[in-house]
């Protein structure tokens, strides 16, 4: 049909003009239909289509981004506080907002910072209030059954009866595993740290009783711990909330821990 039709054509365009124009006509008619006609013969007879999409071009294959598995806390509470079991020394330090831990009657820690060695050395410096606002600064130190006290007023070491050892009431080793043993309602928190996990629950007030001594009953606090990623250290822990009879509604507590596993010596104060 397609023939015949330029055929056609081509006779109605002689007979209208010399033999010289026709032919010229015939030539440039001729020359992209025979093109045309060789493509498509050509594409027949390799694929039957001619794609627009070179054979060599490899299309790319689609890629699938998996579904990150969701972080257990509790895996992650279990496996820091397996490492924090361990550890034979670290460096601590407890900073408050908004009042302080009563060490004794009248006696306000404020600020204390010191080592433990386990199992049994602890050594202390703190800061604080006495009585009516008085600022003080001591320290605490014990080695085994033996404990030393800072007199605050003349800055000499004076050794402490056994019923009033610092280890009734700062035992950061055994209370910072406490901490980790009985959080509650645990849950992941948000963090821009890959470094470092963030992890938050409650806690009854009876296990800050090795940290902070007698505490009050049937109380709750919020807790905030983090977790190195890497070495799953107890790195920092936050309390907020009222667990002794002397602090405000609105205390927070921050325990900050470092040095871990580092040599470092706890001697008898001279």
């Amino acid at each position: 049909m397609h023939y015949l039709w330029i055929r056609k054509r081509l006779l109605g365009s002689l007979a209208g003009a010399s033999a010289r124009t026709a032919a010229t006509q015939l030539i440039a008619l001729l020359v992209p239909i025979g093109a045309l006609i060789f493509l498509i013969s050509c594409g027949t007879k390799q694929t039957g289509f001619i794609s627009p999409v070179s054979n060599s071009t490899q299309l790319p294959s689609p890629t699938f981004t998996p579904t990150p598995v969701p972080i257990d806390p509790w895996i992650i509470l279990k496996r820091s506080g397996n490492v924090m079991q361990d550890l034979q020394s670290f460096r601590f330090k407890l900073i408050h907002d908004e009042g302080g831990s009563e060490f004794i009657p009248g006696m306000i820690i404020e600020e204390a910072t010191g080592k433990v060695i386990k199992p049994d050395k602890i050594s202390v410096s703190f800061n604080g209030k006495f009585g009516n606002g008085y600022a003080i600064e001591s320290g605490l130190v014990t080695i085994g059954p033996d404990s030393y006290m800072m007199n605050p007023l003349t800055g000499s070491w004076e050794e402490l009866d056994t019923d009033v050892s610092p280890l009734g009431f700062f035992n950061p080793s055994v209370g910072i595993s406490t901490i980790m043993a009985r959080m509650q309602d645990v849950f992941l928190l948000e963090n821009d740290s890959q470094e470092v996990y963030r992890l938050k629950g409650i806690l009854d007030s009876d296990a800050l009783m090795p940290l902070l001594g007698k505490t009050l009953n049937d109380k709750f606090v919020d807790v905030e711990i983090k977790i190195d990623a890497r070495y799953m250290y107890l790195t920092q822990a936050t309390l907020l909330g009222r667990v002794l009879e002397s602090d405000p509604e609105d205390i927070v507590r921050n325990i900050e821990i470092k040095d871990f596993n580092q040599s470092f010596v706890i001697q008898i104060p001279q």
